[in-house]
């Protein structure tokens, strides 16, 4: 009885939600027109599986694509909470720490800024996880992109093309009868794309596998230096207090440096050795299997039979595929090469004053001795 009190109907205030919300995302819409007049939101974007690689290349020119890697991350813990889903076998608190790592840890190489508020309630929540913890994280990502990159994306050549190709794919599937050269051309392309990222796998595995065993020499060095710093610091000597000084910042400065290259590492394993071999064993093998299978059908030549037309779209497809990947891969890795470099440098700028400092002191020790040993001479 309350609750329908002075006039107020029982569904009055969600449908004035509901309409609010659809006013706020037409606005949104009418902000982010593309130059051919077509609107475009954020969640449009971010639900179109065929878009969403598209955008995050684009936030990438603009060093945004780690908070859409975020924002993804987080609705899919939300979701594999809130349904019950696997979350790749782990535990919901592995898989929260695991994400507020990768995103929140100032050596992360994949760290966003976050408001203070939201950085010191998600810190706290660590400790007991669950399924909406990085809700307003996940917002503040959310207007990040929309305010950053979005309105710059659909004014961009990026969805210019996108939307271009789209309906030339569109076109060339319902209206047209394809060309049965196509199969081939297509196919010439399928075989280069094996050949060339079979051998890029093979290289980047084997630097992989080098990188690891360089790091681990790395961060054995750092300790030696650390533990040769440590041990000169019980000595009284005001020349062994020093360079215990100098030891020891140089030892952790290179662990630090070797923890953000075995960041990298598993990085380049994530982003470009897992993917780039998922389309070698996956689309790949299966579109050389389609055209074996169209090479010895009764259909073959005939550019109307079923058989030609479902090879050249799954031909068309997996050319599709092999280049957003290893589009997305090459630039996934440079970034990854950018931001380990940008962090190390930052680092080793932090040394340079006790770096001069020490120079310095040998410098000044070694003028004072020139003289005693000129003498020397001269006797």
């Amino acid at each position: 009885g309350r609750a329908q009190g002075r006039g107020h109907h029982p569904h009055s205030s969600s449908t004035l939600r509901t309409r609010t919300l659809a006013a706020t995302e037409r606005a949104r819409a009418q902000s982010n027109m593309s130059s051919d007049g077509t609107a475009l939101t954020l969640h449009q974007v971010i639900n179109n599986n065929s878009l969403v690689p598209v955008f995050r290349l684009f936030s990438a020119s603009l060093r945004l694509d780690d908070y859409l890697s975020f924002y993804l991350d987080a609705r899919e813990f939300r979701n594999a909470y809130s349904y019950g889903r696997s979350l790749d076998g782990k535990s919901v608190e592995v898989r929260a720490k695991e994400i507020y790592e990768k995103y929140f840890n100032p050596s992360s190489l994949t760290e966003i800024d976050m408001d203070p508020p939201v950085m010191e309630k998600l810190t706290e929540e660590l400790e007991a996880p669950y399924g909406d913890m990085f809700d307003k994280a996940q917002r503040y990502a959310f207007e990040v992109l929309e305010l950053k990159a979005l309105r710059e994306f659909v004014r961009s050549e990026a969805y210019k093309n996108f939307r271009k190709r789209e309906k030339s794919l569109y076109q060339k599937r319902e209206e047209k009868v394809p060309d049965i050269k196509e199969i081939e051309i297509q196919f010439k392309r399928i075989k280069d794309a094996q050949q060339h990222l079979n051998e890029i796998y093979t290289n980047i595995s084997k630097k992989l596998a080098s990188n690891t065993t360089a790091i681990q020499n790395g961060q054995a060095l750092a300790t030696l230096f650390i533990e040769y710093g440590e041990s000169l610091q019980s000595s009284d000597d005001e020349d062994a207090a020093v360079l215990s000084e100098c030891l020891l910042k140089a030892g952790q400065v290179m662990r630090n440096l070797e923890d953000l290259q075995q960041t990298m590492n598993r990085l380049l394993v994530q982003r470009f050795e897992t993917p780039i071999n998922e389309v070698l064993k996956g689309p790949l093998v299966a579109a050389v299997n389609q055209k074996k299978k169209y090479d010895k059908s009764a259909g073959k030549g005939d550019p109307k039979s079923s058989i030609a037309q479902e090879t050249i779209a799954i031909l068309r497809d997996t050319n599709n595929c092999a280049d957003h990947q290893t589009f997305k891969s090459v630039c996934d890795m440079m970034e990854l090469y950018l931001d380990y470099f940008e962090k190390g440098h930052k680092m080793l700028r932090k040394l340079i004053p006790s770096l001069m400092k020490y120079r310095n002191m040998i410098a000044q020790e070694l003028d004072a001795k020139a003289p005693a040993s000129q003498g020397t001479g001269d006797a």
